[in-house]
Formats: structure tokens, C-alpha cells, sequence
């Protein structure tokens, strides 16, 4: 019985060892798109099933921030990083090939209902107590970080689960943050939506893969293309199709 059980673990071992695995780093504890808890989430979903269809049996995620991220790619010890496309931090890394698009970000700037000001452009923001994402002013165009530089009651955090929070406590006046992210953490919490007011204050903040092989990146871009054709990529936004808004109204 022993020498059966220690065969089939053999077998068990020897498979896993032969799996083609794909390491991605960078990733962030952010539902709806990256739950760590069970390894789910829409943008993870879209990258497993699009290495899925170019050989990768296995994607191993590896949870840091870009700094870290960045120093495992150069030391090969992740494959690729996902990213904010327009993030000026990788811009330095010039041997860094980007990936098409993978899905996109939906960034809006959030107010309490009863917040007496509108937010239609950034100088709204210029004397509020602004919460952004980490990477926002590089994420969000020349005139947002002009008024996150000139703001002394601007900041910036990793932390974006706590930002629903923080505006019903009144800690802050407004949050930047992906709408989908900020309206399943305030729904966890118990907040309703219409406790908050939702601006549209820039594009569509774009999503990819930065490899430091350019076969590895062109390769998954056609994996990615494969799964946008045959329906693989929508059946997936169906499944999260109630937490996830592709704009901010």
C-alpha cells in the first residue's frame, strides 16, 4: 500500500515538474480584478486563459509592487509584470516589450453624495484632501500631476480597499480610485452606491504585460487574440459582469 501511495506521488510530482509554468509579478490584492485569497479575478482570469491557449499549463502569481517586480523581471525570476500601460514608472526600462491591451481600468474621482463641490476637471481637486492610487500622477497625465505635485493635501497609497472608509468618515475629501474596485470594497463594508458621487476625470487607463522577451510577449498577444475570437475573453467579463463598469457612470 505504501509503495502504491509513493508511485502515485511520483506521478503527481513528476506532472507538476513537467508543467509549463508562466510567472507573472506586480500583482496587487485588488477585487474585482486580483483576489489573492483564491487566486481569481477578472484580469487574471483573461491572462491565464490567454497563456492557456499558447502551451502554459500553470500561472503562478507573485504578489509585490512595481520596484519589486521590476528587480525579479531583470533577475528572471518572473516571466512578465502586469501594469498600467501609461505608468512612467517602466519608462527607463528600455529593453521591456508591452503587451496589446488587456482590459481597462476604469479611474474616477469619488465624493461623498452630500459633497457640496462637482468635480469636472483637475483644478476641483487643488484644495480638496485627495487619496489617489500608487501611481496615479504617472498614470493620469501631465495636468493631474501638476496638481498632485502643487497640492499639500494630496497622497498617494497602495491601500485602496480602505479608501470607501475614509470617505464616510470624512478623513478625505475625494478618492481616486478604479470605480470597480472602490464600489466592491464599499459594498463589502456596507455602504451603499448612492452614498457617493462618481466623476469621469480621464481616458480609460489601459492594462498590459511588460516580458523581457519580445517572443514571449508576441506569443501572448496571440494567445490573447485567440480568446477574444472565440469567446473565451467575454465569457469571462460575463462572469464578473456585476463587478465590473466600463466607465465611471
Amino acid at each position: 500500500m505504501r509503495a502504491q501511495i509513493a508511485f502515485i506521488f511520483l506521478i503527481l510530482l513528476s506532472s507538476n515538474l513537467m508543467a509549463k509554468t508562466i510567472r507573472i509579478g506586480g500583482l496587487k490584492h485588488i477585487p474585482p480584478y486580483f483576489n489573492k485569497i483564491d487566486d481569481t479575478g477578472i484580469e487574471l482570469d483573461i491572462l491565464k486563459a490567454a497563456f492557456t491557449k499558447i502551451g502554459y499549463d500553470y500561472t503562478l502569481t507573485v504578489f509585490s509592487n512595481d520596484k519589486r517586480a521590476t528587480q525579479l523581471l531583470r533577475d528572471d525570476h518572473i516571466d512578465a509584470i502586469v501594469s498600467n500601460t501609461p505608468d512612467t514608472v517602466f519608462s527607463n526600462e528600455k529593453t521591456l516589450y508591452t503587451s496589446d491591451n488587456i482590459i481597462d481600468f476604469v479611474d474616477c474621482a469619488i465624493t461623498l453624495s452630500s459633497a457640496d463641490f462637482q468635480v469636472t476637471n483637475f483644478k476641483d481637486l487643488a484644495s480638496k484632501s485627495v487619496w489617489a492610487f500608487t501611481g496615479a500622477s504617472k498614470a493620469l497625465g501631465k495636468e493631474f500631476y501638476k496638481m498632485s505635485q502643487d497640492n499639500p493635501l494630496y497622497n498617494e497609497s497602495g491601500d485602496q480597499l480602505t479608501q470607501p472608509r475614509a470617505l464616510m468618515k470624512k478623513r478625505i475629501d475625494v478618492a481616486i480610485s478604479d470605480i470597480n474596485i472602490f464600489l466592491l470594497r464599499a459594498k463589502q463594508d456596507n455602504y451603499k452606491f448612492s452614498d457617493f458621487k462618481v466623476f469621469t476625470i480621464a481616458p480609460l487607463t489601459p492594462r498590459s504585460l511588460r516580458f523581457k522577451s519580445k517572443q514571449l510577449r508576441d506569443d501572448f498577444n496571440k494567445g490573447l487574440k485567440v480568446i477574444q475570437k472565440n469567446g473565451t475573453y467575454q465569457e469571462i467579463l460575463n462572469k464578473y459582469k456585476n463587478l465590473y463598469r466600463p466607465s465611471c457612470n
